[in-house]
């Protein structure tokens, strides 16, 4: 008896729905061999995919503020199952010198991403630049060029190019360039021409001979005049009060371009603080010329500051006004100085009016001098060396202002005591400690002051008589020759008492 078995048959049947599998990719390149700072590199991967691509990122480790930590940069959308992920990224300058890690990101339309192995490239050290200046647009004159220039390896040179409204660039020769930062200063006299464009720009390399390029500048150049006062002299060193000074101005134009409508003004301040004007004109100028600009004014005795200014009254801006005035010092001086021989004779007769004639040698004594209104006592005379006596002195002569006045010419220090002190026997009295002061530099005469203490007081308060005093002294070498005497009077002692401007000599024999 056969027995049959039954064969179980089971089918399986599998359903797959949504299946997908991550991208692919290819030809990793970036678009430079040479990278640097500040240069945007295009980072390339090509990417397959069955069901269709659709988004890629950028990654580089070259984000935060020191390029070392890894950031997401630049994406771009993909399409189809086959294409090209080529994204950009600017180089910050804290990635000079440092090696770039890249890679890429991408998905496909299921959702599903890969990423590129992770590739790199340095970043090459070459110099860079700043800070482009020109400090003028004057045309016809020398302009600065300036740009400066930084190297993490260090600086090695530049060429510098340069066009002067050709507009053609012409390079000037390498030159050296040091130190890790440094500055291209270059000097050149622009051209004369009114308006046009004047192009400049800058090469440099560094010590491993990497080569960088500045921008190309410009400017356009603009008229300018430029006007200057050099000096101001006199006809006279040392004039006198109520004399006629001719003041003369050296002034230049130093602009290339014809000048008209300038203005000249000669003014002074005297030591009072007063000021007037002397003279205006109004003149031309050549391009690059000069000229002596005249006049003349008398002055009082004081200290004057005579001022010469210059401007372009219209047309156009100077292009330095710290150079468009001058000032002088003239001094008309309180002091009056005089000096020479004494020659003396005596006569001698007897009832019979027979005479002798004796003519010494030489004459031994002293001078005095004072005011002719004053009435002098000689055996009163006293040295004048109280409290303020010098300043009460140039109060009633008027000369508290003068750069020369007695006090600053008797005290120098300004501590109410003179500088130096002489005796002065007078009529057989000696009068110790009596103010004096160097009739000139180079004289050997000594000028002292006395006041006349039986006009009343204790002490001068500028009421009483004044003397000047000096000894003579025959035949020496001075300031002024071969003298007997060299005296120093204030110019303004004849107007001290009275209505007279005189003076009064008088001479002790010894």
């Amino acid at each position: 008896m056969f027995k049959y078995w039954p064969f179980l048959f089971i089918t399986v049947v599998l359903f797959v729905s949504g299946f997908s599998v991550e991208p692919k990719w290819f030809d990793n390149s970036i678009n430079d061999t040479a990278v640097y700072t500040a240069e945007t590199v295009e980072h390339r991967i090509r990417w397959t995919d069955d069901v269709g691509l659709r988004y890629s990122l950028l990654e580089t480790n070259g984000t935060g503020a020191s390029c070392d930590s890894w950031g997401n940069l630049s994406s771009v959308l993909l399409t189809g199952v086959d294409d090209w992920s080529n994204l950009s990224w600017t180089i910050p300058a804290a990635c000079s010198g440092k090696t770039i890690g890249w890679r890429i990101y991408a998905n496909n339309t299921g959702a599903e991403w890969n990423r590129t192995d992770s590739f790199a490239y340095e970043v090459l050290v070459r110099p860079s630049w700043s800070d482009n200046s020109s400090n003028s647009t004057a045309a016809g004159f020398f302009t600065e060029h300036n740009l400066y220039w930084q190297s993490l390896v260090g600086l090695a040179g530049y060429v510098f190019s340069f066009d002067n409204c050709t507009g053609n660039l012409v390079n000037n020769s390498w030159a050296q360039l040091t130190g890790a930062g440094n500055w291209t200063n270059v000097t050149k006299l622009i051209n004369q021409t009114d308006a046009c464009t004047i192009r400049w720009q800058v090469f440099a390399n560094d010590t491993n001979n990497e080569w960088n390029s500045s921008d190309i500048f410009s400017y356009q150049t603009e008229l300018f005049s430029d006007l200057i006062v050099r000096t101001i002299v006199f006809n006279e060193s040392s004039p006198k009060e109520g004399e006629a000074v001719l003041i003369q101005a050296n002034i230049s134009n130093n602009a290339w371009n014809d000048l008209t409508s300038v203005g000249v003004w000669f003014n002074t301040t005297d030591c009072h603080g007063s000021a007037s004007l002397i003279e205006n004109f109004t003149l031309d100028f050549d391009g690059l010329s000069w000229k002596l600009v005249n006049t003349s004014s008398s002055f009082a005795i004081c200290n004057h500051s005579i001022n010469v200014t210059v401007i372009q009254l219209a047309g156009m801006n100077d292009l330095n006004q710290s150079d468009n005035h001058n000032t002088t010092e003239l001094l008309i001086p309180s002091w009056s100085y005089f000096y020479g021989q004494i020659l003396g004779g005596f006569t001698l007769s007897d009832p019979t009016s027979n005479f002798s004639y004796w003519y010494p040698s030489s004459v031994k004594g002293k001078l005095f001098t004072a005011d002719s209104d004053s009435s002098i006592n000689f055996s009163a005379l006293q040295p004048l060396n109280g409290t303020n006596d010098f300043s009460e002195i140039d109060t009633e002569l008027g000369s508290g202002d003068f750069p020369d006045s007695v006090s600053k010419t008797y005290d120098t220090d300004d501590n109410d005591q003179a500088d130096m002190f002489e005796n002065f026997t007078v009529f057989d009295r000696l009068v110790q400690n009596v103010p004096v002061v160097n009739t000139s530099n180079g004289s050997p005469w000594l000028t002292g002051i006395l006041w006349d203490s039986s006009d009343g007081g204790t002490e001068y308060n500028g009421s009483q008589d004044i003397i000047f005093v000096v000894k003579v002294l025959n035949d020496l070498q001075g300031a002024f020759g071969i003298n007997d005497y060299e005296l120093r009077l204030p110019a303004l002692l004849g107007d001290m008492m009275g209505a007279s401007s005189l003076i009064d000599i008088y001479l002790q024999y010894d």
